[in-house]
């Protein structure tokens, strides 16, 4: 009994949100019952993104996927060309690639840091190969050095994928500042969040043009979809406060069930078409939750920064990255997932299970997206394994002490059973 009135410790339930966000969040709930338009937030948001890339050119768009979609279409690429993508990866990014009438192309990852193996990525460009991706999977980066390298070889566009990593750095430099362009997702559980939103960087100025263009052509998104984002930060807060006795869990899952939430993944997205959202523009009313966000990153970053260290010193598993990395989440390797995972949720712990496929939520009919099992064996194989564990800003010291002293004593229990 006393297990059901206990504090929920989770990965990906609202990670970011704190009271802040919850009053901010019901602040533009009552804006967005008005017509009056604030464009201040949009500016201000670019002009953060401009000074931290010392750059002139920040574009927004609806989400990550958005970003992705309209920079593969502003950069003309010719249809039917190959885009090198890693494995191991959500499938928004192949489904961006592909609604462009583009290919993906995927490379195997490196067992050390999940990101692009480099002797398969240089086996796997062609004639027909335009450019690469960069994906610095849960904030450790990949070896861009070498892959810089190997994209000047064959001169390929350098896209760097930060939907993981704001905030991150490679070798004294920003990840996102190593590219030609880079982009960014304000997703519910990425870095900095407004639960759905996106950005592009870039210093190319033919690029930028380009971009201008296309954001200026998007369509204001319709006050139900933002009303919806806007709902995500205090239905959550509220469930998380209520979660040990049920009525928490109920009020989250009859908010999805009624459509007062928006999912993460679109249902048409997992079947390859293209939702409408992502021809929205970014709201200035979700621009409001990013500044807030934005002006807490120091202090998340010390804080993920800290929470990491606490696992890489006590979790009696394989490790990625080192005390620098700024990990979205920290990711350990385990031959008992499913039962790793079943266990923790009973214990009140929710950990991660990205990525459970190579191309996540995907759990079959990998070639409508160009994948073919057995293309990449690494990112195969640790799909199975991999767990991660929350870094988030709402984990204490205390927390992730509980957590590593819950995964160094699953060996002997899960033998005995649960």
């Amino acid at each position: 009994m006393l297990k059901l009135f206990q504090r929920i410790i989770s990965t990906s339930f609202a990670p970011n949100v704190e009271p802040d966000d919850v009053y901010i969040a019901l602040k533009q709930i009552v804006f967005s019952c008005l017509n009056s338009e604030n464009k201040k937030p949009i500016k201000e948001i670019k002009d953060w993104f401009c000074n931290f890339y010392q750059t002139r050119h920040c574009y927004l768009f609806s989400s990550g996927r958005a970003a992705l979609y309209y920079l593969l279409k502003a950069l003309g690429i010719e249809p039917g060309s190959e885009i090198i993508v890693q494995a191991l990866t959500c499938v928004a990014v192949p489904n961006s690639i592909i609604w462009n009438g583009l290919k993906p192309i995927y490379v195997d990852v490196d067992k050390t840091s999940l990101n692009l193996d480099v002797a398969d990525l240089e086996k796997k460009i062609s004639t027909k190969t335009k450019a690469i991706i960069i994906q610095h999977t849960f904030g450790i980066p990949a070896d861009i050095k070498a892959i810089n390298k190997i994209a000047a070889k064959h001169k390929l566009l350098l896209i760097e994928d930060c939907a993981h990593c704001l905030g991150g750095e490679y070798q004294g430099g920003k990840l996102g500042s190593f590219g030609d362009v880079s982009f960014f997702s304000f997703g519910r559980d990425k870095m900095v969040s407004s639960v759905f939103g996106g950005a592009i960087v870039t210093k190319n100025i033919s690029l930028a043009k380009k971009l201008s263009y296309y954001e200026n052509k998007l369509t204001t998104a319709p006050k139900s979809f933002v009303l919806k984002q806007l709902l995500y930060n205090p239905v959550y807060f509220l469930g998380l406060l209520l979660y040990p006795v049920l009525i928490g869990k109920l009020i989250i899952k009859s908010s999805f069930h009624f459509n007062l939430l928006s999912k993460a993944v679109f249902d048409e997205e997992k079947r390859g078409s293209m939702p409408a959202f992502i021809n929205f523009q970014f709201s200035w009313h979700l621009g409001a939750l990013i500044l807030n966000q934005l002006s807490k990153i120091d202090k998340n970053i010390f804080h993920r920064r800290q929470i990491s260290e606490v696992y890489r010193k006590s979790v009696k598993t394989t490790g990625f990255g080192d005390k620098d990395t700024v990990f979205l989440r920290y990711p350990t390797i385990t031959s008992k997932k499913n039962e790793v995972l079943a266990y923790a949720k009973h214990n009140n712990i929710h950990l991660g299970d990205w990525y459970r496929t190579p191309i996540a939520p995907i759990r079959d009919k990998f070639a409508d997206f160009y994948y073919y099992l057995g293309v990449c064996p690494n990112a195969e194989n640790i799909a199975q394994k991999i767990i991660n564990l929350p870094t988030h800003i709402n984990i204490s010291v205390q927390d992730a002490n509980k957590i590593c002293s819950f995964i160094n004593s699953l060996g002997t229990k899960l033998e005995n059973g649960y």
